[in-house]
């Protein structure tokens, strides 16, 4: 029609043929724009809801299936490296409890948050006496 190419799918309207340039538009269009983040079959069927369909859009999906499946097994392979690395981290921390009438040291970081400190001043504070624990370990 008007020499724009047109396909007729069964149950559906017209979808307009895109060039590539235009389904390349189309595609940043649908993934960064009105939709949001969509990746794989949902963005191609949002595409074809506004009517747009290319010759390659199944390759198209297909790769782009293939995308968000590489993306998941990084995602685990990361989550399963944090856990090592957590559970080797903690396996060398002993947490110590506190007693009363022992004596500590106190951050100086945690009485003055602002950090107006003097830039050669000790990074602790003088010895002070634990009165009463709240929670013991």
């Amino acid at each position: 029609m008007d020499g724009v190419l047109y396909n007729k799918p069964y149950a559906i309207p017209f979808l307009r043929c895109l060039k590539p340039s235009e389904a390349d538009y189309a595609l940043r269009e649908v993934y960064k724009g009105i939709y949001g983040n969509n990746v794989g079959k949902s963005l191609f069927y949002k595409i074809l809801w506004e009517g747009y369909y290319w010759p390659t859009m199944m390759n198209n999906r297909n790769s782009l299936d293939l995308l968000e499946e590489l993306r998941h097994k990084a995602t685990t392979k990361v989550v399963a490296y944090q856990q090592r690395i957590s559970r080797y981290y903690n396996k060398k921390v002993h947490p110590k409890g506190l007693k009363e009438e022992e004596i500590v040291l106190r951050r100086a970081r945690i009485s003055n948050p602002l950090g107006t400190r003097e830039k050669l001043a000790s990074e602790w504070e003088s010895p002070y006496m634990i009165k009463r624990v709240f929670r013991p370990l």
